[in-house]
């Protein structure tokens, strides 16, 4: 549930390579990081023998540095 950084090597049509950031915010978490926007938000949980919960989780979607061309 909470936050993850990493690094992602992209490759491109060239062949080269880039190493580049990827971070993205935690599902439980009411506030994205990182820069991240929320792409989707329940309206609640289902947690196993329990049933519904009042937290809400959410999808977040971020961007990643490409270079030009």
């Amino acid at each position: 549930t909470g936050a993850a950084s990493a690094t992602a090597v992209v490759t491109y049509t060239d062949g080269s390579t880039a190493t580049v950031p990827l971070e993205l915010t935690g599902w439980a978490n009411r506030t994205p990081d990182f820069g991240n926007a929320v792409s989707l938000t329940t309206a609640y949980q289902l947690k196993a023998g329990s049933g519904k919960t009042d937290t809400k989780a959410s999808l977040y979607e971020t961007t990643i540095p490409l270079k030009a061309g």
